[in-house]
């Protein structure tokens, strides 16, 4: 594999130190969020006490009463599936617009059995305070130049990490974000059979010696999001839309192409003789604009604006070629205000700590002005400026050890 340039060298060294703050900032959060995963699976007595009890021969019973709770408020959930809802709200919106994107976003969501998807996801955030899942795009079967979205699961939330910066609930304001996989030297490979593997001569380096990166036995790779802004030019028309530099160009261009259309239609219909004494005049030099203001219209003879407008009426019943297009395409897009502003693009990369695997410097493109990654956690509270999150069993856990203490003492008892 080529060594990385600059460019890419400079990315990689940003992605490593964004992952290692995020990774910081909700440390404490995951690692607790891990302990009420390993808690509600029935890992419940502390290792030492557990040992010491089975040594002596005493009972080490368990009564898991934490998993009803959690099937009692996902199931309440499942009975009430969130689902995507379209509504016109302004002035502008067309209600059939919406039925009919509503009606294709129901269409994805039913393809992809999002209600099995957001039911995990809920599941895990209220099991340890964190789920997760995507939204991705393919080609379809019928169709190999047409793709279509759906939703994939991540069923592991603990691989996602968002920019800890995010003020919003569900990261809309993330600039980056990460979806990472850990890979054996075997399948990294097999995956990516020309990508370079970390040897022995890499001793150290950016992100080499950071275990989110390479332990030795495996290798993360990590799916890179950056939500990045380009300069582009916006346009308001006179009926007040807004459209982008481009848009409107191809707007005016498809204007003229019909209007041209249409006139070439219509004034062979109107008589070429001019009326006795009225000239067409000589044609304006090439690049000139026409005299007196008249504007020269496309299709039409030099001059002929000017015998229109000043010369005798057209034949009785002969379409005025000047207002064909008005009259059948509307007027001719035209500019009021124009602004120069920022958008929002976002940029996937598929890197390791040693090189990007996919995507180059650039980055590929992804539709949209969001991250295409919902993280969604349980309850949350501030402390100082400290976020924490909270599973629903996370204040279970102490009740539940003391149940285990009695009922194994009871047993214990009841056995002597």
């Amino acid at each position: 594999m080529a060594k990385p340039t600059k460019a890419e060298r400079e990315i990689l060294e940003a992605a490593i130190k964004r992952l290692d703050r995020a990774v910081l900032a909700d440390k404490d959060n995951r690692e607790a969020a891990i302990d009420d995963l390993t808690f509600l699976h029935g890992d419940q007595w502390n290792p030492q006490e557990r040992k010491r009890r089975e040594d002596k021969g005493r009972p080490a019973l368990q009564f898991n009463y934490l998993p009803k709770f959690v099937d009692q408020v996902c199931g309440d959930a499942l009975h009430n599936t969130p689902a995507i809802k379209i509504r016109p709200v302004d002035s502008k919106a067309d209600i059939n617009i919406a039925k009919i994107r509503q009606g294709i976003i129901s269409n994805v969501e039913y393809l992809s059995n999002s209600k099995s998807i957001y039911g995990y996801g809920m599941r895990q955030q209220v099991s340890c305070g964190y789920g997760a899942w995507r939204v991705l795009t393919r080609y379809t079967s019928e169709n190999p130049f047409l793709q279509e979205a759906y939703i994939e699961s991540i069923r592991n939330p603990f691989l996602v990490y968002m920019d800890p910066d995010s003020k919003d609930q569900f990261y809309a304001d993330a600039k980056y974000g990460f979806v990472m996989e850990r890979m054996d030297k075997e399948k990294f490979e097999e995956t990516y059979p020309k990508a370079q593997w970390p040897s022995d001569s890499f001793t150290l380096g950016p992100g080499l010696s950071d275990e989110n990166w390479y332990d030795g036995d495996a290798l993360t790779v990590a799916e890179y999001f950056t939500v990045e802004s380009e300069k582009i030019v916006m346009i308001q028309l006179e009926d007040g839309s807004t459209v982008s530099e481009d848009e409107f160009k191809e707007m005016q261009s498809r204007w003229r192409e019909k209007n041209q259309s249409l006139l070439a239609k219509v004034v062979p219909a109107v008589d070429p003789v001019l009326p006795q004494g009225v000239s067409p005049g000589p044609p304006p030099p090439q690049g000139m604009p026409p005299m007196d203001g008249q504007e020269q219209q496309p299709g039409l003879p030099p001059g002929a604006s000017q015998m229109t407008n000043q010369g005798p009426p057209l034949p009785q019943g002969a379409p005025n070629p000047l207002a064909v297009g008005v009259d059948q395409l509307g007027p001719e897009p035209k500019v009021a205000k124009r602004r120069t502003t920022e958008k929002c693009v976002i940029r996937h990369r598929t890197i390791t700590c040693l090189e990007i695997l996919d995507g180059g410097v650039e980055g590929n493109r992804v539709a949209g002005k969001f991250i295409p990654v919902v993280l969604v956690k349980g309850k949350e509270l501030n402390i100082e400026g400290k976020n924490y999150v909270y599973s629903l069993i996370r204040h279970a856990k102490d009740p539940q050890k003391i149940a285990n203490y009695w009922y194994s003492g009871a047993a214990e008892s009841i056995e002597l």
